[in-house]
């Protein structure tokens, strides 16, 4: 979903393969590649392998709302900057507009549709969408550039901790030399931190702004054991591995689809945020759940800071300079930039809650 030099990739969606067809053909003379579906499925299957940068949809499809059904299941795939959305309607009165307004429709076009219209919205929501890309992209780079700053702080420890060392050695204090060495160990920790997830953030960032690795990685989704892989999350961070005692794990049986590598990174960046926003010596508790409309994994931790849902999303989302305050917290900032951006990579679907002080992270399939 980032600015691009070719001409925009559209999802075109109508039960009525002649008016696909038609209005298609006026589109594709323009230079757009055009994707065709003939109802909702379709059209999400189209979502999940190509990268859609518009997605136009009749409203009555398989039902009366078909259309904004299929809005609201791309929603949940979270993608950041949103797809923007054009609707076809042959229902001109208020309450139709005003629902698909409400739920965030770029633009309407009422049927039957002339093509120049057509052509004169296409190109009018994708410069809207691109000036939204060059703003997303401008405050990811705003981000990285933030991130030096905390290397550059456990630098200076180390430096300080070394003088403080030099000094100990003259007056021959054993103990205080002990005791600074364990804080360089400690801020070396850190710096190694800082430089491992920084060079993971700008590698997903690639990821995502290079098609055809994209494609690659989504193209390559095996059968996955739920337990399993969560499993496989906590052994590969140490960080989890410490503390191991604080996790809870019921199993359940749950087969799904993903790439292994990407999945793993996602479960244990969330299991690591548990960890680290919970009260000490609290329990993080992971359920699998299996039910006829979804199956979920769902991250349950203590919560008693006063940052809300609200704020939290929006430290997701990168939505104004103003929010971007959020990723300032120490923790807050690289671990959900990660999350994220794999979220985004895997087409996952998830969300969050806050029940009074127990906070809850939802990955469903």
């Amino acid at each position: 979903m980032y600015l691009r030099e070719e001409l925009s990739n559209i999802l075109f969606v109508d039960d009525n393969q002649t008016i696909i067809d038609n209005l298609s053909r006026f589109l594709e003379i323009e230079g757009y590649t055009v994707f065709k579906a003939t109802n909702s499925r379709e059209a999400i299957d189209i979502y999940k392998k190509e990268s859609i940068d518009l997605i136009i949809s009749d409203i009555m499809m398989e039902n009366k709302d078909a259309g904004y059904e299929l809005y609201k299941k791309i929603s949940e795939f979270n993608v950041i900057p949103p797809t923007p959305f054009v609707f076809l309607s042959a229902r001109t009165d208020e309450e139709s507009l005003r629902d698909g307004m409400n739920l965030g429709a770029a633009d309407y076009l009422k049927k039957p549709v002339e093509s120049k219209n057509l052509i004169n919205v296409v190109k009018r929501r994708l410069e809207q969408s691109n000036k939204i890309n060059q703003n997303f992209t401008s405050l990811t780079e705003a981000f990285r550039n933030q991130l030096p700053d905390k290397m550059k702080n456990a630098v200076h420890g180390l430096f300080g901790f070394s003088e403080m060392i030099d000094m100990a050695l003259e007056e021959n204090e054993i103990g205080v030399i002990k005791e600074y060495i364990q804080k360089i160990k400690t801020n070396l920790m850190k710096l190694s931190d800082h430089i491992e997830r920084l060079l993971n953030l700008g590698s997903l960032f690639g990821v995502l702004q290079d098609n055809a690795r994209l494609q690659e990685i989504r193209n390559d989704f095996d059968k996955i054991d739920a337990y399993e892989v969560i499993l496989l999350a906590i052994n590969s961070s140490k960080y989890l591995m410490n503390h191991k005692n604080r996790i809870s794990i019921l199993k359940n049986e749950l087969i799904f689809e993903s790439n292994s590598v990407y999945i793993s990174m996602f479960i244990k960046e969330v299991i690591e945020n548990a960890i680290k926003f919970s009260p000490k010596d609290s329990i993080v508790e992971i359920t699998i759940t299996t039910a006829e409309d979804g199956n979920v994994i769902k991250i349950k931790n203590l919560f008693d800071d006063k940052i809300t849902k609200e704020e939290i999303l929006r430290s997701y989302s990168f939505s104004s300079s103003r929010e971007y305050k959020y990723l300032g917290t120490e923790g807050i900032g690289i671990g959900y930039s990660i999350i994220r951006a794999l979220g985004q990579i895997l087409m996952l679907k998830w969300d969050i809650e806050i029940k009074n002080n127990e906070f809850f992270f939802i990955i469903k399939f």
